[in-house]
């Protein structure tokens, strides 16, 4: 990847300025696509000199000058919440930057709402990943205030940041009114209660919202209850607001079980669009499978199912491997993690064979891995 000279002359003196020397990871992680296409992507690794504050000052203060800059990624740091006072003014007005990363960064609350005080307004940032942050309850609020004004913002990560159960449902209640946001990613975060109370709450959400695309609602410990509300929300009609644009959907561990089952098969069968379902260690058993199996032969749009870990045996993977060799439309199904003995790695093998099947798999198996490999000759 060429070097922006420029750029990294632009940086030295701000450096200069600051009385600071020029941190290496930067000047090493600038990437030129072109004179007007620079990303910068500094991720941390032990054989490197750290970030600090002030050198994302002297970063801040290049960018302002030399406003080229699409991506910036500043990921596994320990910036803290100072790092985000340099940014603010940055990216409070509008520039060049349409991608934020600051995954692991050590980023509290406190620096949250800074960020997302910038954001409220600005309309050039489209992408914003916190993902790893301990930004908590009063982060948690600030985001889902900044996307009651926000108009640009279409990606939004937020797993692992220790948001409380209050802040996830004012994320939910956002989503009402917001129809920028194509995709949010909220997995594993700090709920006081067992009550569904957010799947309820995201429910309402997906009952009126028409833009998301891809949603993640990863370990919220989700059971029956709250999967009916998401279910029954998707499919209800929608005469007065146009139809879901959902095509992803996580639900990975969450406690759903195998009464389940004829939610999860409504939701392949019924929900048209959704092309890629992620129920990966939910305890869905046989009887999820086979019902799912059912489903993906009623004209199912789901090309990508994620069902590891669930603890499904040779009735429900000779059921899967039926549906596939019939002609389901599924072209990647991974099954790692369940009980493939010889009777379902023989099936699967069967339907890896098969003309009507062109899904891929992925298995924890070596026979059904010689029958991918049989099928590839």
């Amino acid at each position: 990847m060429r070097k922006s000279t420029l750029w990294v002359s632009t940086f030295k003196e701000e450096c200069g300025k600051l009385l600071i020397e020029p941190n290496r990871r930067v000047l090493d992680c600038v990437e030129l696509n072109d004179d007007a296409d620079v990303a910068i992507r500094v991720v941390g690794r032990k054989d490197g000199p750290p970030m600090h504050a002030i050198d994302v000052t002297a970063l801040a203060l290049t960018l302002r000058a030399y406003p080229l800059v699409h991506s910036v990624t500043l990921a596994h740091q320990s910036l803290g919440d100072g790092a985000l006072d340099a940014l603010h003014e940055l990216i409070s007005h509008d520039s060049t930057i349409v991608m934020l990363d600051f995954r692991y960064d050590d980023i509290g609350g406190a620096g949250c709402a800074k960020l997302c005080s910038a954001l409220a307004h600005n309309e050039t940032v489209q992408v914003l990943d916190l993902s790893g942050n301990p930004v908590g309850f009063e982060g948690g609020f600030c985001a889902a205030e900044m996307l009651q004004t926000n108009t640009a913002l279409a990606s939004l990560a937020l797993d692992d940041t220790e948001i409380e159960t209050e802040a996830v449902v004012a994320l939910a209640t956002a989503l009402r009114e917001n129809s920028t946001l194509t995709a949010l990613s909220l997995s594993n975060p700090r709920l006081s209660s067992l009550a569904d109370e957010t799947a309820v709450h995201f429910a309402g959400a997906l009952r009126v919202n028409a833009s998301l695309t891809s949603l993640d609602l990863s370990k919220h410990g989700m059971r029956e209850h709250g999967l009916q509300q998401i279910v029954t929300a998707l499919l209800a009609p929608r005469d007065d607001v146009p139809p879901s644009a959902l095509r992803t959907l996580s639900l990975r561990c969450n406690p759903l079980g195998e009464a389940c089952a004829p939610l999860l098969a409504a939701l392949v069968a019924q929900l048209g669009g959704l092309e890629m379902l992620n129920v990966s260690g939910c305890a869905l058993k046989d009887a999820t499978a086979i019902a799912i199996s059912r489903a993906l032969a009623h004209r199912s749009s789901a090309t990508s199912i994620d069902l590891s870990s669930n603890g499904i045996c040779a009735p429900g993977l000779v059921a899967l491997a039926d549906a596939l060799t019939s002609g389901a439309p599924v072209l990647a199904i991974s099954l790692w993690g369940n009980m493939i003995d010889g009777r379902a790695a023989a099936a699967l093998g069967g339907a890896l064979r098969a003309s009507a099947c062109e899904a891929d798999f992925v298995v924890d198996q070596p026979e059904v891995g010689r029958f991918a490999a049989a099928r590839a000759n």
